[in-house]
């Protein structure tokens, strides 16, 4: 049984909501295809109204632990499998796998997932959990089930974290799935897709009852300081072909009525020419999906043609992470390969063919200056993006940017894993001081919604002072007609 576990929010409730599961789709498949039987639970959406208070800051979201163990009691499992995808829910995930342990001590818990990857020791002491898979675990997971059985040593599963004489023992990630083709389709029955139907916010807004996600490809080849995708994905980006895409395009049209699809890649348009075969073959097979890209697309790798392919296959909004519109912070700072210019042409470009967009900016890296950061903040103004999606720079484990914190000592305090998600800032540098980073913010954001206003009124705005203009006139003369008349 693969469960998602309950989540701690640290505000409302509102930043959680329930994403159909597709890795562990991609893991229920391959299980059932060796002749496992499989559940996923997602505690998640079956517990999605559910609030547990905490504390005054923390709310938890999901199946309650009691309800959890009468479902795992229920199916019985010989094996739980429980996904950490986020830093800021180590201690949620410590807390789940120790319960789930108390409750069935035999069964054996194994964890995987991005913050399993980068944070596997410390995951792993103090924690209910027999082993950790690393990364891709596609084929390790049925290389740990048969070493299992076999009673053979684990040395050999590549990826895995267990432990020997009191000791945790990390085997080296070695093993890459180089042809994707050969993966079986996420088991979408298993992933129970309909009970995510009518979810208005699925990672992000959603536009059709009816969505699922789908990965086209692993990996991303830019090395961005900010971001740990190369140690979960590895280095190499990987790609599925047009065709195997395709055809489970179909599959979730004909089969489970889908109608609009997230493209959960890393980054969709790495290779453009073959982005460019797939939307082309998405427009002659008629889907009528709507799509669009939460984690946004390569701007680098995109051009007009590119966009208008994308327009009319289906994609109502094209998310752009721009991080920073210095070229200093962009070159030198983060290593992304980005051309400030060619991203402003293409927004221009999207805005002209009516197709909506998003800017991502991520605010305070180590050595940006505030007169940097205010040139992100112009530079959506005069994209005539008001309300741009602002994270935080957070040093996540497995990342450059912790390492270039912790070099020079920029990390103030000591932030606990709860800590680490973008809605905090905990870098403070010889460049800006935490206190001028909230205030440069502050003042951004303020700004920002002025000129939101602002934009409502102007160029409009001088119709209205026309319209005015002659109601003044008008008035004017009709009273003085009126004063004409009487005398």
């Amino acid at each position: 049984m693969f469960i998602i576990p309950p989540l701690i929010s640290f505000s409302d409730g509102n930043d959680i909501n329930p994403v159909p599961p597709l890795g562990l789709g991609y893991l229920a498949s391959n299980l059932q295809n060796h002749g496992f039987n499989v559940r996923i639970l997602d505690c998640l959406v079956e517990g999605f109204y559910a609030k547990e208070i905490i504390s005054s800051e923390k709310v938890r979201i999901g199946l309650r632990f009691e309800d959890i163990v009468k479902k795992i009691n229920g199916y019985k499992p010989d094996m739980v499998g429980i996904s950490c995808q986020f830093s800021c829910q180590h201690d949620n995930y410590k807390s789940f796998s120790n319960y789930v342990k108390q409750n069935f001590p035999d069964c054996i818990l194994v964890a995987g997932g991005a913050h399993a990857t980068v944070c596997t020791e410390e995951l792993f002491w103090n924690s209910g959990l027999d082993f950790i898979l690393r990364s891709e675990a596609d084929r390790s997971l049925i290389s740990l089930i048969k070493t299992i059985n076999s009673q053979m040593s684990f040395s050999e599963v590549d990826g895995l974290c267990w432990k020997m004489d009191g000791k945790v023992i990390i085997n080296q990630k070695k093993l890459w799935i180089e042809n994707l083709d050969c993966l079986p389709f996420p088991s979408f029955k298993t992933m129970n897709l309909k009970k995510y139907r009518g979810l208005s916010s699925s990672h992000g807004l959603r536009k059709k009852q009816s969505f699922s996600p789908i990965i086209t490809s692993r990996g991303c080849p830019a090395t961005c300081t900010f971001c740990s995708a190369n140690q979960v994905w590895g280095k190499k980006y990987r790609f599925r072909s047009v065709e195997n895409v395709i055809e489970e395009m179909r599959i979730l049209k004909d089969q489970f009525g889908i109608e609009e699809i997230l493209f959960e890649d890393d980054n969709l348009t790495a290779n453009p020419k073959r982005a460019k075969a797939l939307f082309r073959a998405m427009i002659r097979e008629n889907f009528n999906f709507a799509w669009d890209t939460p984690n946004g697309v390569g701007i680098w790798t995109i051009d007009n043609e590119m966009i208008d392919l994308m327009k009319e296959s289906g994609c109502y909004r094209l998310n752009f992470p721009i991080e920073s519109a210095s070229k200093r912070v962009l070159n030198c700072l983060i290593k992304k390969p980005l051309d400030i210019n060619k991203a402003k042409q293409s927004l221009e470009y999207c805005k002209k063919i009516g197709l909506d967009t998003g800017i991502f900016l991520v605010a305070g890296f180590p050595g940006e200056t505030p007169e940097e950061l205010w040139k992100s903040f112009k530079f959506s103004l005069e994209c005539k993006v008001y309300f741009p999606h602002i994270s935080y720079a957070v040093p996540y484990p497995g990342t450059e940017m912790k390492k270039i914190c912790e070099e020079k000592n920029y990390i103030v305090g000591s932030p606990g894993f709860e800590n680490l998600h973008t809605g905090n800032f905990y870098i403070q540098t010889p460049f800006m001081k935490r206190k001028q980073f909230f205030k440069t913010i502050r003042i951004a954001k303020n700004y920002m919604r002025i000129r939101h206003l602002y934009s409502f009124y102007y160029p409009p705005g001088k119709i209205l002072i026309w319209m005015l203009k002659k109601l003044g006139i008008f008035m004017r003369n009709y009273f003085s007609f009126n004063i004409e008349t009487r005398h």
